[in-house]
């Protein structure tokens, strides 16, 4: 699922000579279960990719304001894994070891995790089949 984005580019004066962040798509890798947002949805723990410009070599994410691992950075991809959130729209945030962070709020969506309701074999023994005879090993 990807989203296209407007426009999201820090304003304001970052360090000195430091190149303007901008993010143009937020796109989930991992298909997430349950209802999807038109921009994508997690329950946390799935790969994304944030696609944009200026990106760096120690770039850090936020999510609802909790970190995210990142996994890759190129300078205009980064591939991040969500951490758990509370169900709901959360604020993506953006920043290079230098300037100023970018923000997308209300972009991304948390959804309640999975949650197992019942078992159901689908296949091997069940009651009343014949079953293989038990025996110890001396």
């Amino acid at each position: 699922i990807a989203a296209a984005l407007l426009c999201a580019s820090c304003g304001g004066g970052g360090g000195g000579g430091t190149a303007s962040l901008g993010i143009l798509s937020v796109q989930v890798l991992t298909q997430p279960l349950g209802p999807l947002s038109p921009f994508g949805t997690t329950a946390g723990g799935d790969r994304v990719q944030i696609s944009g410009t200026g990106f760096g070599s120690g770039s850090a994410v936020r999510f609802a304001g909790a970190p995210a691992a990142v996994e890759q950075v190129t300078s205009m991809n980064l591939v991040v894994v969500t951490p758990p959130g509370a169900e709901g729209f959360a604020t993506i945030e953006v920043q290079n070891p230098a300037g100023a962070p970018v923000s997308l709020a209300d972009v991304f969506r948390y959804i309640e995790p999975p949650v197992a309701l019942s078992v159901t074999a689908v296949t091997g023994p069940t009651a009343g089949e014949p079953r293989a005879p038990e025996c110890d090993i001396m």
